[in-house]
C-alpha cells in the first residue's frame, strides 16, 4: 500500500483533499445542527429549563475585558521560562565543577595532555564563553518576571482589606 502511495502521490493529495471537503460537508449539513440541538437540549435538561444560568453567561459577557484568565497564563509561561533559565544556570554550575560533563566545542580547544590543566582550561572556557550569556539571561528573566507580577496586582489588587478592631478598654 505504501509503494501505490508513494507512487502516486498526486493521487493521494488530491484524494485526502476530496475527503476533507466531504467531511466538512457533512460537518456543516447534518452533524452540526443535530449537535447544536442537542447541546441546547442538555443544558435546558440540566438548568431544569432555568432561563437565569443562561442570562448569565450573557450579562459576564457584557462585563467587558476579563484579563485576569490571560494573565494567569502569562504567569504560567513566565514561570516556565524561569524554571528554565534557572535550570540552565544550575548546570552551568554543575558544568564549571564538574567539566567531564562539558560540550565537545569547550573541550576542543583545551590541551589534553595534562589532566589539571585540561580542567583548568575548561573551566576557563565556560567562564569566559557560557557565565555571561547565561547571567544576562537570568537578569532579564527577574527583571521581567518582577514586570509581570507589577502588572498583575496593579490591574488585580488584593482584595482582602485589613480591618482594625477597637476593644473597649
Amino acid at each position: 500500500m505504501t509503494e501505490y502511495l508513494a507512487e502516486h502521490w498526486i493521487l493521494s493529495i488530491v484524494v485526502t483533499i476530496l475527503l476533507g471537503a466531504i467531511g466538512s460537508g457533512l460537518w456543516d449539513a447534518a452533524l452540526k445542527p443535530i449537535t447544536l440541538k442537542l447541546g441546547s437540549q442538555l443544558y435546558t435538561v440540566i438548568t431544569f429549563g432555568a432561563r437565569r444560568s443562561r442570562d448569565k453567561i450573557y450579562k459576564r459577557a457584557a462585563m467587558g475585558h476579563h484579563e485576569l484568565p490571560s494573565l494567569y497564563i502569562l504567569l504560567i509561561v513566565m514561570v516556565l521560562g524561569i524554571s528554565a533559565l534557572t535550570a540552565t544556570q544550575m548546570r552551568l554550575y554543575v558544568q564549571l565543577y564538574a567539566p567531564e560533563i562539558l560540550t565537545i566545542r569547550l573541550v576542543a580547544e583545551c590541551p589534553k595532555e595534562d589532566a589539571t590543566k585540561f580542567k583548568e582550561c575548561i573551566r576557563e572556557q565556560a567562564k569566559e564563553k557560557l557565565a555571561p550569556v547565561v547571567q544576562i539571561l537570568s537578569l532579564i528573566a527577574i527583571f521581567m518576571t518582577v514586570v509581570i507580577f507589577y502588572r498583575f496586582i496593579a490591574i488585580n489588587p488584593p482584595r482582602a482589606r485589613m480591618t482594625c478592631y477597637t476593644y473597649p478598654s
